[in-house]
């Protein structure tokens, strides 16, 4: 099975990694947040687009979805 990274563009991963790192560096605030909150300060802190989130979360979650299946599904994106 591929790793998650695997599936991103380059964009994409610099994206997923920074947000890894804001979440990481502020545990505290993500675990407690209400969502918009948590979204909002996302926005901000990575420099990132709703429709990247987005684009993130909906990999991440078939990623998700098809590892459960045993095998990794490749969606088109829409555009």
């Amino acid at each position: 099975m591929e790793k998650f990274e695997d599936l991103l563009t380059s964009d994409e991963l610099k994206l997923y990694k920074s947000i890894l790192k804001e979440v990481d560096k502020n545990k505290t605030f993500y675990s407690k947040a209400l969502p918009e909150s948590k979204l909002k300060e996302l926005l901000k802190t990575c420099g990132a687009t709703e429709k990247d989130l987005y684009n993130i979360m909906k990999k991440l979650v078939q990623y998700n979805e098809a590892g459960k299946e045993g095998d990794v599904c490749r969606h088109e994106e829409t555009k």
